[in-house]
């Protein structure tokens, strides 16, 4: 990241990562031709390395990584954790009660 600007990066952590800026980074990464941080692409990558291991290669996503759109996407499973859980929780109640009316 040297010759950067503070801005620069800051402005850069915020992009969106390609499928393409990833596997060159890794590529790179498995060389181990070059210390990380002076990548071409660290300021995009360093800051969220576990979240964009998980969406291009746990997840297998080949769209873009949008930091934007994550947050949606992140609002959206703990949304849906929740609803799975109070599903299992009406479940566990109804067997409780057995088949017992109000």
């Amino acid at each position: 990241m040297r010759g950067l600007t503070q801005s620069e990066i800051q402005r850069r952590m915020l992009a969106n990562v390609t499928k393409g800026m990833w596997d060159d980074y890794r590529r790179v990464q498995d060389s181990g031709r070059m210390n990380m941080f002076e990548h071409w692409y660290a300021p995009e990558i360093i800051s969220r390395y576990k979240d964009l291991l998980d969406w291009f290669e746990t997840e297998g996503n080949t769209d873009d990584y949008d930091p934007i759109a994550m947050e949606a996407i992140i609002e959206l499973r703990k949304k849906k954790a929740r609803r799975v859980a109070l599903r299992e929780e009406l479940a566990r109640l109804d067997a409780e009660l057995g088949g017992e009316e109000e």
